[in-house]
């Protein structure tokens, strides 16, 4: 286990020069030693062979004195053998096995068996024995065994080794050649990808690349490498962008939010700060109407306020609808420009206007497009200077409507430009701003205006040289739907006669059910006040109303249940007109209401000098 970690440790270089020396020097060897394990088994059966055919010769040539029983002549014969350098020994056995003769030389001490062995061969102590025994008719004729020392075979084996030492000490200096070559074209691409790795590493520059310098596995990893690299880096700079997002986003919502804490706190000072003297009887009577004015204003701007974000929120959610219809352009402009005249007046700003034609008919939300172009003029009137002049110019295009608002006022500097209808932003954010507001006038505008399948652009020269909003709208395709604008739109007010009617009002909240106590205290009906769902049911039970006036969401149980409740009780007993008057005001509340069989909706907060209409017009529908 300790050598394979430090294998590891070691260098790409110093691996790849091991593992070849290892790999020839073990091919070698096993290679030397197959052939030296050959050669020295093929010499031995060689000597082997050659001691047989000697020895079969001179047992041959020593059969006739075996026959004659002459010693000497055998001796004689045996001595032939002398010229071999390694016999040590030569006895020769006749036809009866019995010793006959011998030949050795001085210094062995070795000596002849009696008996003449079996024929054959055997190597042992360093020697080699052959025995050859000739027959005749199937009938010993004499054995002759010879004796050799293996200093032959030594010597041979000496060579080769020292043959196998010289090509292994060749072999390895051409395969250390060789790594080194192999060191070029493998381990340096590999070196140079590991310091392009360190140095991504330790500088975090994800803009370096290794370079290919060949076309195969290696250069395959280092293509692999680098577009590892353009991915990171890819991510780390989007990474960096979401982060500066972040950043951004965060910066934005500090500063909403203390733009909004101002915006929020600034009219309710003045809500609280009037209402308190009202009720302190410190304000001079004829300054009590003055009073009451600057309340209703700063109650407006505030749910103004209240109103842009819920629309943001809407926008946020998917939950902002439009309700769609044949309405007049010019008409809403008209009646936006007279709901802004007071704050215009205040400043002497001039409101002039531009209309090529006396009506513009498109399909659209007449509340939603109202909003529109009352922030496009509030902005205008807010960002002009005292005694100035706003343009709001109307034109047609082709199949589009032109709305132009123009003022001379601040104008937008260029750099803020792109950024002027995004939500939250403001040119300037700061405590020592000029004009109040959350950024979000705007945002609304722009989102209304696409959702009517119209584009809205901003233009300005720069700072001081005063800005243009410019409104595209799609003109309306059907000649019916020109020039329709709701009566129920105006501002006309008068108290309906609604003597006799009684009317029951249902809302947990105190302050709430007697504001509309006393908003239809001037119709002459009679009003019954219930603050839940069981104390309508058993005051209607008493009373049998014939208009309903409750809000949705109450403790326990709501408006939607009181109404089922009063029906399923009464059937057609019940009341003849229901209103629902709750703070739920979306259009999908609005729908939801109507559909559960409330005849109209209206949303939190309300004008109470428009009520009494409402419930005339509702009895009126009612009795047709």
């Amino acid at each position: 286990m300790k050598l394979p970690r430090r294998m590891g440790d070691l260098s790409i270089r110093t691996k790849i020069l091991m593992l070849v020396m290892l790999i020839t020097t073990v091919a070698l060897l096993l290679a030397s030693g197959s052939l030296l394990l050959w050669d020295y088994l093929q010499f031995r059966a060689d000597l082997e062979r050659e001691l047989s055919a000697q020895a079969l010769l001179v047992l041959d040539n020593s059969t006739a004195a075996m026959s004659f029983q002459d010693v000497a002549t055998a001796r004689e014969t045996l001595q032939t053998l002398a010229s071999n350098q390694h016999i040590r020994l030569v006895c020769l056995y006749n036809a009866t096995d019995a010793f006959f003769a011998e030949s050795r030389p001085s210094q062995t001490r070795r000596i002849c068996p009696a008996t003449a062995p079996s024929s054959g061969h055997r190597f042992s102590d360093g020697v080699v024995e052959v025995v050859v025994r000739r027959q005749v008719a199937n009938a010993g004729a004499g054995t002759i065994l010879v004796e050799s020392d293996l200093e032959a075979v030594s010597g041979r084996v000496h060579i080769q080794l020292s043959t196998a030492a010289a090509v292994l000490a060749v072999s390895l200096v051409v395969a250390f050649i060789l790594s080194t070559v192999l060191h070029r074209i493998i381990s340096e691409p590999i070196d140079a990808l590991a310091q392009t790795a360190r140095n991504v590493s330790t500088s975090n520059d994800y803009s370096l690349r290794a370079a290919r310098t060949t076309n195969d596995e290696l250069g395959v990893l280092v293509d692999s490498v680098n577009a590892m690299l353009t991915h990171i880096e890819r991510s780390e700079k989007e990474r960096a962008g979401l982060l500066a997002r972040e950043r951004e986003a965060n910066r934005l919502k500090d500063e909403f939010l203390m733009t909004l804490s101002h915006e929020l706190r600034t009219p309710l000072n003045a809500i609280l700060g009037w209402t308190r003297m009202l009720i302190a009887h410190v304000v001079a009577q004829p300054e009590i109407d003055r009073a009451l004015l600057k309340i209703e204003r700063n109650a407006q701007s505030q749910a103004r306020l209240v109103e842009d974000l819920l629309e943001v929120s809407r926008f946020t959610t998917g939950k902002f609808r439009l309700e769609r219809a044949g309405v007049d352009l010019i008409g809403i402009a008209n009646q936006a420009i007279e709901t802004i005249r007071p704050d215009a007046e205040a400043r002497h700003v001039t409101i002039e206007r531009r209309f090529e034609r006396a009506s513009a008919p498109l399909v659209g939300d007449f509340d939603r497009l109202q909003q529109v172009i009352w922030n496009l003029l509030s902005n205008a009137v807010k960002f002009s200077a005292y005694d100035s002049d706003v343009l709001i110019e109307i034109r047609q295009l082709d199949d589009q409507f032109e709305l132009r608002v123009q003022d001379s006022g601040i104008g937008i500097d260029p750099a803020f430009l792109p950024l002027v209808f995004e939500p939250f932003r403001q040119a300037d954010a700061s405590s020592t701003r000029a004009h109040a507001g959350l950024g979000l006038g705007l945002a609304i505008v722009r989102r209304i205006v696409e959702l009517h399948g119209g584009s809205v652009t901003a233009e300005s020269a720069g700072t001081g040289h005063g800005a243009a909003f410019i409104v595209r709208l799609p003109a309306a395709t059907d000649g019916a739907a020109a020039s329709r604008v709701d009566a129920t739109r105006t501002t006309t007010v008068h108290s309906g006669d609604l003597s006799g009617l009684r009317i029951l009002v249902v809302d947990d909240d105190l302050d709430s059910r007697e504001l509309v106590a006393a908003a239809l205290g001037s119709s002459r009906s009679q009003i019954f006040e219930a603050s839940g769902v069981a104390d309508a049911l058993k005051m209607a039970r008493e009373t049998t109303p014939d208009v309903l006036i409750t809000d949705i969401a109450m403790p326990e149980r709501d408006g939607f249940m009181l109404l089922d409740e009063l029906r399923r009780i009464y059937g057609r007993a019940a009341p003849r007109v229901a209103i629902a008057l709750t703070a739920q005001a979306t259009i999908a509340d609005r729908e939801r209401a109507l559909r559960a069989g409330f005849d109209r909706h209206v949303s939190k907060p309300f004008d109470p000098l428009m009520l009494v209409e409402l419930v005339r017009e509702a009895m009126a529908a009612a009795v047709r």
